[in-house]
């Protein structure tokens, strides 16, 4: 439990990642889930982008908190694939935080927007 850490305070569910576990997708789906208390049964079917939109753009159980993810030592995380790095800071920036912005309220019975931020080591999406 010492590479990740996960911590909540009244309004805001904080999330670290470390960057040095996340060398395949399936890593970055899986850390995730665990920082994120996702309560979903999982499957190494479901260690897969598709799956994480599912509940990344829910968030039941986090009721109306505010959302901020750490992810150290960014620079070595999927170190040999950089295709895969960069789509998923895209997908934060085109798709979730969106809808976390805003888009949640049209496409989600009772959703609302909330706070999420992304912080990369050094860097802020």
């Amino acid at each position: 439990m010492d590479r990740l850490f996960s911590y909540r305070r009244i309004n805001v569910f904080f999330a670290e990642l470390d960057g040095r576990s996340i060398q395949t997708e399936a890593d970055y789906v899986r850390e995730m889930e665990l920082v994120m208390d996702c309560p979903y049964e999982k499957s190494d079917e479901y260690l897969k982008l598709g799956w994480y939109f599912d509940w990344i753009c829910e968030l039941l159980w986090l009721g109306e908190k505010d959302v901020v993810i750490l992810i150290r030592s960014y620079d070595c995380m999927l170190f040999d694939d950089e295709k895969t790095k960069q789509h998923i800071i895209e997908n934060f920036a085109e798709i979730i935080l969106p809808w976390w912005e805003g888009e949640v309220t049209g496409h989600m019975v009772g959703g609302r927007p909330r706070g999420f931020m992304v912080y990369l080591e050094g860097k802020a999406l």
